[in-house]
């Protein structure tokens, strides 16, 4: 038994997607300048996939209606969108997975954060730093030295004050900064466990 499949082709349905992929592009478009805010990111994203998705739909139904014997293309094609979406979204979703474990941040960010620590004041001895990812932006964590004999008051003074340049980077959650009279050649922080 022999079912002919034909894609009937309406003007009215390609201008509207058309007219879509258009909307949709320039509201990419648009969106891809909040790089900042997740839910513009997002937004993005989705937009970005409808443009894919309704292009490929114009293309296959275009090209079904038009030649009889390529009917299945249509049929393709939205198997086609369905696992582009799938693979990208899954893409996007193990980056925000891995940043939502605690992935240390990239080495430009980190860089970024030593040389501020470095160039803060003469009397700050850079130790270590810790910048690692908690949700789509980064916690900073800094071990400093000072000398042993400055006031508690300047001290003070001088950590809060690079702590908050470094929480003025965007990007930045929340920084500690931690002062120690000496280096130590141990981890003070005891070894993490994940149970």
């Amino acid at each position: 038994m022999s079912h002919s499949y034909d894609v009937v082709f309406h003007s009215l349905m390609v201008g509207t997607l058309t007219f879509c992929v258009i909307l949709k592009l320039g509201l990419w478009l648009y969106c891809r300048r909040f790089q900042h805010s997740p839910i513009a990111c997002a937004l993005a994203e989705d937009h970005i996939n409808d443009v894919c998705s309704n292009g490929v739909a114009i293309i296959a139904v275009s090209v079904a209606s038009n030649i009889h014997s390529m009917a299945w293309l249509d049929a393709v094609g939205g198997i086609a969108i369905s696992l582009y979406i799938i693979v990208r979204w899954f893409q996007i979703g193990t980056i925000e997975v891995e940043k939502l474990i605690g992935k240390c941040a990239d080495d430009s960010n980190v860089e970024e954060i030593r040389v501020l620590c470095e160039n803060h004041s003469h009397d700050v001895i850079v130790d270590i730093i810790r910048v690692y990812h908690i949700g789509r932006n980064v916690l900073v964590e800094v071990e400093v030295v000072m000398n042993k004999h400055k006031t508690l008051e300047y001290v003070h003074d001088v950590s809060l004050e690079l702590q908050k340049k470094i929480e003025s980077f965007p990007y930045v959650e929340r920084a500690f900064v931690h002062v120690d009279y000496m280096k130590r050649d141990y981890d003070e922080h005891k070894i993490p466990s994940l149970k």
